[in-house]
């Protein structure tokens, strides 16, 4: 049973053919591996052209792309050698939506790649990775967090920035609490 708790990018190192790479990978997967099934539970190809969002193992199942992190993750491949050649951009734009629509099931997994688990390069060196973070996470950032970071960053509450999508410590929230509550006084009120 998988418990989804992050979602992994990963490319297949291959070029990505005119056929059903699915097809080629998933037979790769059960006749030479032994394994059930494909191991991912997403892959985005060109098929005839177009790219193409395609289910492999249920989301439900354990998948076989990560090793140690199976059990608990939805791993998605990228057709395509992300070493040598960049991601289209309609490639891009289809992996930015079926992460949204995984989010919208499961909440606002983290994004990692193969290779923050095994010695790899996956999903390739040239992969945007950094811009497909910022790109799903902009819309779920509430613009008031981000105005909370600018603000303690201005008032020296912490020295460099913290995304506002990962929790505060403790000790931080206090100390913005408290010089809000003296800048309240300070100023009558006004405190932003």
């Amino acid at each position: 049973m998988n418990k989804p708790e992050v979602i992994i990018i990963h490319h297949s190192a291959t070029k990505d053919g005119t056929t059903k790479d699915f097809n080629a990978i998933k037979r790769y997967h059960v006749e030479n591996l032994g394994w059930r099934d494909i191991g991912y539970n997403w892959v985005i190809e060109r098929v005839n052209g177009v790219a193409t969002v395609i289910q492999g193992r249920s989301e439900n199942i354990s998948g076989a792309h990560t090793k140690g992190m199976n059990d608990k993750s939805i791993g998605i491949c990228v057709v395509g050698n992300y070493d040598k050649d960049n991601v289209s951009t309609d490639m891009y734009n289809e992996l930015v939506d079926l992460i949204a629509d995984i989010r919208s099931r499961y909440g606002d997994l983290p994004l990692k790649q193969h290779s923050d688990y095994a010695n790899k390069t996956c999903p390739g060196l040239n992969f945007p990775f950094n811009q497909i973070v910022k790109d799903t996470n902009s819309s779920k950032c509430p613009q008031w967090k981000e105005d909370a970071v600018q603000w303690a960053l201005r008032e020296g509450v912490i020295d460099s920035y913290h995304d506002p999508l990962e929790p505060l410590d403790i000790g931080a929230y206090l100390e913005i609490e408290r010089k809000k509550s003296s800048r309240k006084k300070e100023f009558g009120g006004y405190y932003g």
